[in-house]
């Protein structure tokens, strides 16, 4: 992603320093540095460039030997699309500092939040977003309490998904990336839909062989799927859920 000389200039002076592009990505990295630095403050300078900014997950500083704080610079949600589906689903979105996304609470069963998925999908087909059901309660990650939402992210790689979300298996040793690695696999042997953060979709159903191999797969990557808060039996008919507890 090439920044406007304005922004560079901005970044360095009222954020801190460039430090890296996200990993397996171009989306630039700066490492906050200014005391008084205010996320709310950046995204309103950004949006002039139709760019907008997250908090991203901590970096080790040599300079100080201890964790700080970055920030991520991607695409917004344009505007349209927010009038969209500010309509559509009579909703206001919600967003998080600790995502680019945005998020439409929606009133309605859980059983009837896909076919909405369905729905909005077909409406933001021309967008170059991707649309997936998230909870509410995302923002602040008290744990998982149901679907009831739908969010949107200013991406066409689905993978970047897993980033904004900040997916991860750290009490098995899993980054983000390590999990990304495991599904570009997937990908390529089934083709993947998110249908939320951490729920796929394949697009090709397995045979009954593939299914029992799925199933061996998935304890080995996702051990915790095997308990009280997720469903395995969805695998049969191409539906996943990772869990990390």
């Amino acid at each position: 992603m090439n920044l406007p000389i304005e922004v560079v200039q901005y970044l360095n002076t009222e954020v801190g320093s460039f430090n890296q592009t996200l990993e397996n990505t171009s989306y630039p990295v700066w490492l906050v540095k200014q005391d008084d630095f205010a996320l709310g403050k950046a995204r309103s300078f950004l949006v002039n460039y139709s760019l907008t900014a997250y908090m991203g997950q901590d970096l080790w500083t040599s300079e100080k030997r201890s964790w700080g704080w970055c920030i991520v610079i991607t695409a917004p949600i344009s505007i349209e699309v927010t009038k969209i589906l500010d309509k559509e689903l009579n909703s206001t979105a919600l967003e998080s500092d600790y995502s680019p996304c945005l998020a439409w609470p929606v009133d309605c069963e859980p059983e009837n939040l896909d076919d909405i998925l369905t729905k909005v999908r077909s409406l933001l087909e021309a967008y170059p977003v991707l649309v997936y059901k998230s909870y509410t309660d995302w923002r602040d990650d008290p744990g998982f309490v149901g679907y009831d939402s739908i969010t949107v992210a200013p991406t066409t790689n689905k993978f970047d998904i897993l980033r904004f979300e900040k997916i991860n298996g750290d009490n098995y040793g899993l980054g983000t990336e390590d999990i990304i690695k495991e599904l570009i696999e997937l990908d390529k042997k089934y083709g993947l839909d998110f249908i939320g953060p951490a729920e796929l979709q394949l697009q090709r159903i397995p045979d009954k062989e593939e299914v029992i191999e799925l199933k061996e797969w998935l304890f080995d990557f996702c051990p915790d799927v095997y308990n009280e808060y997720t469903d395995i039996s969805g695998l049969s008919g191409g539906r996943i859920e990772l869990w990390w507890d």
